[in-house]
């Protein structure tokens, strides 16, 4: 894209050259409402989404079948103002498998919604020629699964874990977000309003609802979290060890 559309207060991952990147999320129809829909097409009209509509390549390459998925498109990409190539995005989904994932390299990977072990392994590899890098954006509903636990628990010097709480989203009001926190169950506040992993049917980290923890700063809560996760995980243990003990009791 033109420099001239990039932030000056970005300090994130920058490239000083055209790329080649992957949108995926679960189905086809999930990332066309979803990631395509706030690229290009917010209000509706091609455009209209957060890549502006002058920085297109022409126009882009559709998935057959008239559902209004995009396959492929181009960007124009500028280094120092000097136009120097087209980007491309390409959008998958999860349902090709991850046989479909290892045919190419490729500078970065936007994954929307969790994906599975499995596939976040294929999604390392594309980038691993190019030093790209790979980017996950989801609700940790259901415990995260174990890709949450990975991220929290387990340090690594190349991966990172950002909460982001509603009080980050300044487009939402303070009244609405209460109105939003009342609205959803009691065991999925903290998850859906503070981005905390939340098992099943129950809050994998004992914080009232009424009362969210304090904000994690930069730099801070990686291992606050993951020690939370460990002692919980130990009394989920010992918890059910005893209700099978009890169980076999009462069989005898």
């Amino acid at each position: 894209m033109p420099a001239a559309n990039i932030q000056n207060w970005w300090t994130g991952r920058r490239f000083n050259r055209p790329t080649r990147g992957w949108v995926i999320g679960p189905e086809r129809t999930l990332v066309r409402d979803g990631p395509q829909k706030k690229l290009t097409a917010m209000q509706g009209e091609f455009g209209s989404g957060m890549i502006p509509l002058a920085s297109f390549a022409g126009k882009p390459i559709m998935v057959p079948g008239g559902t209004g998925s995009i396959d492929t498109l181009s960007v124009t990409h500028e280094t120092e103002g000097v136009r120097d190539g087209l980007s491309t995005m390409t959008f998958k989904s999860f349902e090709q498998g991850s046989e479909k994932m290892q045919a190419e390299s490729v500078d970065w990977i936007w994954v929307d919604e969790r994906c599975s072990e499995e596939i976040y392994s294929e999604l390392i590899a594309p980038t691993t020629a190019t030093d790209g890098i790979v980017f996950l954006s989801y609700t940790p509903l259901k415990g995260g699964g174990e890709l949450t636990y990975r991220f929290l628990n387990e340090y690594s010097a190349d991966r990172c874990d950002i909460r982001i709480d509603a009080q980050d989203a300044r487009h939402i009001s303070a009244a609405r977000r209460a109105e939003l926190e009342e609205s959803y169950l009691p065991h999925e506040r903290e998850a859906r309003i503070h981005g905390i992993p939340q098992l099943g049917i129950a809050r994998v980290f004992p914080f009232s609802d009424r009362k969210p923890p304090a904000r994690l700063q930069s730099g801070q809560g990686h291992s606050e979290l993951g020690e939370m996760a460990r002692r919980y995980r130990l009394r989920l243990r010992a918890s059910l060890r005893c209700r099978a003990l009890r169980l076999g009791a009462g069989d005898r």
